[in-house]
Order: structure tokens, then sequence, then C-alpha cells
């Protein structure tokens, strides 16, 4: 948790969940039960993802970095809807 902003988010309570697959642009989450669609998302290495779907026990999420996201990584829901 070396992301200060993701370590607030935590420790304030709220939704938290955990990356069980991802490929580039579409990471797999279990948690996040109360995510709404296009509700930002914050991984514990400070990158950000928008919420893509909701199933009954998962949340899919579309990757906004460069990077790929490991599985066990620890994502936060920011209550916040996505804009242009």
């Amino acid at each position: 948790m070396a992301n200060e902003h993701f370590s607030k988010l935590v420790a304030a309570g709220r939704p938290i969940g955990e990356v069980i697959a991802a490929d580039r642009f579409f990471v797999r989450i279990r948690g996040l039960y109360t995510a709404g669609l296009r509700e930002q998302i914050l991984f514990e290495n400070g990158d950000n993802g928008i919420v893509w779907e909701l199933k009954d026990d998962e949340t899919t999420v579309l990757n906004l970095s460069s990077e790929s996201i490991a599985i066990g990584t620890v994502a936060v829901l920011q209550n916040e809807l996505f804009s242009v």
C-alpha cells in the first residue's frame, strides 16, 4: 500500500476488492459489491480504472493504465463517477 491516497480511502472504510484475473485492458475483481457503473477504482499501485460491468460475484474494471494489473492487487472504490 505505497500509494497514500489509496491508504486514506481504505482507512475511510471505502469498499475494497482483490484482482482475480487481468489482461491488458480488463481487470476482474472479487469484491466491490456496492460499485456502480462508471465509478472510479484506485489500485494499490496508484493506477486507475473504471467500473465497466457488474456481476453477482465479480466486478469488471477497464484498466486506464499503460501497464497490466497483477493478480492479487487490492483495489478500492473511490465513489466518484468518471467523466470526460
